[in-house]
């Protein structure tokens, strides 16, 4: 019975009841000197809506991994993908250095492994070693492949130990698209408060309840790059007569107003008693800045066009809004609003992200734009945060948006530079998409490049787009959930801001 049971069940699922006698194996081999002595590891992807069920009665191991000897060679038996039913399926395989320089370097490609006789496997062999002809040279310079490095975050360093001893606090952005911003965080209708379900607003929950106190209190930006948008920000009120420009600085477009208004108005949820207002100087418009019902203090925009900010204390700690309105002359442009309880050392997590934004000529807002001394490329080393968290790449891969890998490497180069000066820059690697959307082959390629910027620049990476593995085996719920093809689901967030913050507080000391 337990035998028609199965047989049953394979006939339902397409397969042919004797599925595990078909598989056939291919002998893999490969050299990088490069990598001598490190590791190359070997895992299974099948295409996507298929049944994982369906591949497990076929009986061969989902991951395999081999050491590389002393002249940097390996060999590794792996499933013979033409032999698998339904096909499409691939391996990924991620070629790592032992590490001899303190971190790692690793590099990745996605492909199919298939049988060089492809009648029988016995005996075939196949050489990969030009699959990794690209993989950069580890050397003292090279990026951390999973795990921070205190020695390249001496910002981060510097600013954990004034917060814990309560004599400073510490900046962090978090600078990205709409999986930084949030987009898809609360449900399925992405509706809500998504920058408060963000991976950003999750990153300093997990801070906090690792004893590094930690605030959410800001916003930056039109986010979703237009008025509606703000509905998805539940603190920000958007008074009669404002509306966005279409002129991007940190976070998305420029508020702005040039007639009598309502105010717009900031309501952190948590007790603050300071804010720090970011505004714009490019006309002569005088704006105007109050702290609940008080007394308005103005501001101008005159002068030289550029980004400016004022510190405004808001008196005894508790709840109040800030109020922001135009007041006389041309208009008034504001970018966004830090607020924070000073009694305590924190670290303040700022959400910059840009929904549609990328690195390069995208049909968003490119975060290497340098037109006005308010752009992306230049704002935020005059805000200058002590952290940068860089994660862009899904609106670089895929859809109307995409741009050649050439291309993101050169506004990513940029974006790096012009940061650095003023930051530590960690690079994030954004989660997988959905191979529907973009093939895994596709973006390992902006992934593979996120880790040669990072070891030219001696930055570190958090790399969750190889955590992950792939859209297709994170997506099932409850783990990651995703609601779409490029965005993690409320779970997929969390896991996401855990990944970084472990990181960040294992430098920190914790």
């Amino acid at each position: 019975m337990a035998q028609l049971l199965r047989t049953l069940l394979l006939i339902a699922l397409g397969w042919p009841a004797l599925a595990g006698a078909q598989v056939s194996f291919v002998t893999t081999t490969g050299t990088n000197a490069n990598y001598a002595n490190g590791t190359i590891t070997a895992n299974f992807l099948p295409p996507a809506n298929s049944s994982q069920l369906a591949y497990l009665k076929q009986h061969f191991p989902f991951t395999v991994s081999a050491p590389l000897n002393a002249s940097g060679a390996w060999t590794m038996s792996l499933a013979d993908t033409s032999t698998l039913i339904p096909a499409s399926s691939q391996w990924r395989l991620q070629l790592c250095s032992p590490g001899t320089f303190g971190a790692p370097t690793c590099f990745t490609v996605i492909t199919p492994v298939t049988c060089v006789s492809n009648v029988s496997c016995s005996g075939s062999t196949l050489d990969l070693t030009s699959s990794f002809a690209g993989a950069p040279v580890p050397g003292p310079a090279a990026a951390v492949s999973f795990g921070l490095n205190a020695a390249l975050m001496p910002h981060w360093t510097a600013c954990t130990a004034k917060v814990k001893i309560n004599t400073g606090n510490c900046r962090v952005m978090a600078v990205g698209d709409s999986t930084t911003y949030g987009s898809f965080s609360t449900n399925t209708s992405d509706t809500g408060d998504l920058t408060l379900a963000s991976y950003p607003t999750r990153l300093s929950q997990y801070l906090n309840s690792a004893i590094l106190p930690a605030q959410r209190d800001s916003f930056m930006g039109a986010g979703a790059g237009q008025g509606a948008g703000l509905g998805n920000d539940g603190r920000v009120v958007m008074g009669t007569g404002w509306s966005t420009l279409n002129a991007p600085s940190t976070g998305g477009l420029l508020f702005t107003a040039s007639s009598a208004t309502t105010p717009l108005a900031f309501t952190p949820l948590d007790q603050v008693n300071q804010f720090v207002l970011w505004f714009v100087s490019n006309s002569g418009g005088i704006g105007s800045f109050a702290v609940d019902a008080g007394t308005a203090t103005t501001f101008s925009s005159g002068g030289a066009g550029g980004l400016h900010s004022v510190t405004i204390p808001a008196g005894a700690l508790g709840t109040h809004t800030l109020n922001m309105n135009w007041v006389s002359g041309g208009p008034v442009f504001v970018v966004g609003v830090e607020a924070s309880n000073t009694a305590i050392g924190c670290v303040q997590i700022i959400n910059a992200g840009i929904p549609g934004s990328g690195a390069g000529t995208v049909a968003g807002i490119s975060w290497a734009a340098s037109n006005s001394p308010w752009s992306p490329l230049l704002s935020v080393p005059i805000q200058a945060p002590d952290v940068v968290l860089l994660d862009l790449g899904i609106n670089n891969w895929t859809g109307v948006n995409s741009t050649t890998v050439a291309v993101y490497t050169a506004a990513m180069q940029q974006i790096i530079t012009s940061y650095k000066a003023t930051s530590d820059v960690v690079l994030v690697t954004p989660a997988p998409s959905s191979i529907a959307n973009v093939s895994l082959a596709t973006q390992a390629q902006y992934v593979n490049a996120m880790r040669q910027l990072a070891a030219a620049n001696n930055l570190p990476i958090v790399d969750n787009w190889n955590r992950w593995g792939s859209f297709e085996l994170k997506n099932p719920a409850p783990f990651l959930f995703y609601n779409d093809v490029l965005h993690p689901g409320p779970n997929g967030y969390s896991d996401f801001a855990q990944s970084i913050a472990t990181q960040l507080l294992s430098v920190a000391g914790h």
